[in-house]
Formats: C-alpha cells, structure tokens, sequence
C-alpha cells in the first residue's frame, strides 16, 4: 500500500483516500486519524471506490480509538 497525496488542485499535499485505498491489497489495513483524513471522506471514498471496482473496505473508528480510522480491504 501506497499514501498517495493531492499533487494539483485546492488540496494539494492532502492525502487522496480513492486513490491510496486503490493501491491496497486484500487483508491490507491502513490506520490513519482524523487530523489526516476526515472519516466522512474515508467512508464515502471506500463506498464509492468499491461500487465501482468491486472490491470491499470496511472502516471503523470508534469513539474509544480517539480518532483513529481504521481502513481494511476485504476482498
């Protein structure tokens, strides 16, 4: 797995969640937080990205994690 960054654009720098969960193999994990990732992006990216790939993601942060999301492919 590879963090892929915005290279263009208003988000230059940011982490691209589509393009990063791509790069994922199944069974990867990718733990990343809230500071770097908003998890309304990280849920709607892994739905979107999966609709249309076919893959599975799951992600998860609970409130107990202090803002750490966890992102896994499943398939």
């Amino acid at each position: 797995m590879d963090i892929i960054r915005h290279t263009t654009g208003a988000y230059v720098g940011a982490i691209s969640v589509a393009r990063t969960i791509e790069t994922m193999e199944p069974g990867e994990t990718w733990e990343t937080n809230t500071q770097e990732v908003s998890l309304s992006n990280a849920q709607v990216a892994c739905s979107r990205y999966g609709y249309t790939s076919g893959r599975r993601y799951t992600v998860s942060c609970p409130r107990s994690a202090e803002g750490v999301i966890t992102i896994t492919r499943v398939e």
